[in-house]
């Protein structure tokens, strides 16, 4: 009897977190991440270059980038990532132009789809405030039929800070715009997303799926805000890519077995062959080859491949400000991300040995970034 197993669904899990604008807690949330396949990013006060005509921020190998705005005259304060090779079939929206407001759209066959806004509420007194809330409020509702809502709001409301003695001008209008549309509160009402006591990293979910956010304190970033990971059970995802065969993995005497068995009848041909036979057998053969290849070599992971300098001393690192946070673990932690940067692209300038060597290292001077052009703005 054949039995056949099934794999059970991957639910989608986001991290949220704001990085302070810093460079190195930017680059440490998305190794963490990596490590820990997340499968989206959402990073609030994302770190800019100063020279805004290039358009770089931080990057990661495993995930796709986007960004707010085309044009970043007006600095962006979000960026978003998506895991490559998870599945996800994701696309930009655009129903407002903002540079605190990132809308994505998870697609799959025969469900709804699921929108994922990455959103940066200014604080009062700063550049631009509370307009990220502005403009959410004044969104049609059709966005809004499954969607998930995440960020940092600096807002203070009891619904979700119920310690703080007075709720924010916005806060109130705000409510009422989560409650007319069926926003649930995922996270822990109370719990401190900042070191100061404040909740103000928010998320919310609307439409027929389930999800639950909790402070992940495992995936410090050594910013002044603790990063939330949510779990939510979508289960639509499409098919992995196919990863390559790895050659220098292969079986010599498993291949030599398996052509064999596949030649059996393929080099069986008359002392006269006619071009039609000829072309047959040639195909049958290259396909002979390939299927002997396919059933004797291994398969790449295609996962997990992070930055090269996230080396084996930042993840010792890492443990060491989980197991005792303090100020000098997360200065040392900080500490440890630049020098293995450094090292690794100084051990890089040392080990040229020829002209070749001087032409890849042209490529590592990244003159602008790369990102999906967000869409046009929708009607």
């Amino acid at each position: 009897m054949c039995r056949t197993f099934y794999r059970p669904a991957k639910p989608l899990t986001v991290l949220q977190i704001n990085v302070g604008r810093g460079a190195t807690p930017h680059e440490i949330a998305l190794s963490l991440a990596n490590d820990s396949l997340i499968d989206i990013i959402l990073i609030q006060e994302s770190y800019i270059f100063s020279d805004r005509k290039r358009k770089i921020t931080k990057f990661h190998p495993m995930y796709e980038s986007f960004t707010p705005l085309d044009d970043w005259e007006t600095c962006p304060r979000v960026m978003s990532y998506v895991r490559k090779g998870a599945g996800l079939n994701t696309a930009q929206l655009r129903p407002c132009t903002s540079r605190d407001l990132i809308f994505l759209q998870i697609q799959a066959r025969n469900t709804l789809p699921l929108n994922i806004v990455n959103t940066y509420n200014a604080p009062t007194g700063s550049t631009g405030a509370g307009i990220a809330v502005d403009l959410l409020i004044e969104l049609p509702r059709t966005l809004w039929r499954s969607a998930f809502l995440a960020g940092d709001f600096n807002l203070h409301h009891p619904n979700w800070d119920p310690d703080h003695p007075s709720p924010s001008r916005q806060a109130e209008p705000f409510v009422a715009w989560l409650d007319n549309n069926n926003f649930a509160f995922t996270s822990e009402i109370g719990e401190p997303t900042q070191n100061y006591g404040n909740t103000l990293d928010l998320a919310f979910l609307t439409g027929p799926l389930f999800a639950i956010t909790t402070k992940s304190e495992h995936m410090d970033t050594t910013s002044d805000h603790s990063p939330l990971t949510t779990t939510i059970n979508w289960s639509s995802r499409g098919q992995e890519p196919i990863k390559r065969l790895r050659l220098d993995t292969i079986n010599n005497k498993q291949f030599a077995d398996l052509l064999q068995n596949f030649l059996a009848d393929v080099l069986a041909l008359t002392d006269t062959p006619s071009a039609e036979e000829l072309d047959s057998t040639a195909v049958n053969l290259t396909k002979a080859i390939s299927e002997a290849y396919i059933g004797s070599a291994k398969r790449s992971l295609g996962q997990n491949t992070g930055h090269p300098w996230w080396n084996t001393n930042c993840k010792a690192v890492v443990q060491e400000n989980r197991a005792e946070f303090s100020v000098e673990t997360v200065r040392n932690l900080r500490n440890t991300v630049r020098k293995a940067k450094t090292k690794y692209w100084a051990d890089k300038l040392d080990s040229v040995t020829d002209i070749n060597d001087v032409f890849k290292m042209t490529k590592w001077h990244q003159s602008t970034g790369g990102y999906h052009s967000p869409p046009l703005i929708d009607p």
